[in-house]
């Protein structure tokens, strides 16, 4: 692999729609290389004379922003159809889009590049199966869903629940999901009444999402004035686990996890307190 330097021009970035966009890690990115600079060099293929982008993706968005003029590239040779292959290889971060991101590359291969299930599972060293998988991923997905997933405006978590829908319902419903910014589990909630309903409801149903989501967040069991609080504690515990879940825990410093570990023993220490006086007081109770 030769190394050179180039100006971003040179650069093809066709295979920047093979990657979701992640505001968060895009933004730590430009502060890393605007604190350090390039540290990494980008992964480049040469193909009918022109320099095609396979990864550093983030870093060639942040250089960009920053002005910079040349960026450092790892250059190779290779057809089209490696190329792509490279681009799921150099894709070894753990996050919940991997797996579409995957299924975007061999969508490109199936229907761009003519190529048949077996022959991909050969070029990208994977079973067949997997390559199955890969694409039923993607064509349970309306194009909508697919492109807010892009732009990174739309979760891994939502867009899963969206799968659960047919594809002619998945607009409707993302529409409704975007007009009252509804959170992963709101968005579960509703899939949920739209799967369970008559189709005469549908209409109805996502005119007015909020009563129902409401109704069916209402706790099941009546905790009298604590209510309000247990219901919020609820709310908050999930929406930490979804977003750990979905974003990980590699972006933290190690004194940030610290922190986070600290703060959720508190938490949890102060749960027990209040669960030992619910306990004594109901054992001296007669």
């Amino acid at each position: 692999m030769e190394l050179v330097e180039l100006t971003h021009t040179q650069l093809s970035t066709e295979f920047e729609r093979f990657r979701l966009i992640d505001p968060c890690s895009e933004a730590r990115m430009l502060q890393s290389i605007e604190t350090y600079g390039q540290l990494t060099p980008l992964l480049a293929g040469r193909f009918d004379r022109a320099w095609v982008l396979v990864d550093g993706f983030k870093r060639f968005r942040a250089t960009q922003a920053l002005n910079k003029l040349r960026v450092l590239v790892g250059c190779v040779e290779s057809s089209m159809q490696a190329l792509k292959a490279m681009v799921l290889a150099a894709n070894q971060e753990k996050s919940p889009c991997k797996e579409l991101e995957e299924a975007l590359v061999i969508q490109s291969l199936h229907r761009e590049d003519g190529l048949q299930q077996q022959e991909i599972a050969r070029l990208c060293n994977r079973h067949k199966s997997w390559v199955c998988r890969r694409i039923a991923l993607l064509e349970r997905l309306s194009e909508d869903v697919v492109a807010l997933l892009r732009l990174g405006l739309l979760s891994m978590s939502s867009a899963g629940e969206l799968g659960r829908l047919r594809r002619r319902n998945q607009n409707d419903v993302l529409r409704v999901i975007g007009e009252h910014n509804l959170s992963y589990r709101q968005t579960r909630l509703l899939v949920d009444a739209f799967i369970g309903s008559p189709p005469w409801q549908h209409q109805a149903l996502l005119e007015d999402p909020s009563s129902m989501i409401e109704e069916l967040c209402v706790p099941r069991i009546d905790c009298g004035e604590f209510t309000s609080t247990l219901l919020g504690l609820s709310r908050y515990s999930e929406k930490l686990s979804t977003q750990i879940k979905e974003r990980g825990v590699g972006s933290l410093t190690c004194e940030q996890r610290v922190s986070v570990r600290n703060a959720l023993d508190r938490v949890v220490g102060q749960c027990d307190s209040c669960r030992r006086q619910l306990t004594n007081h109901t054992e001296a109770t007669p």
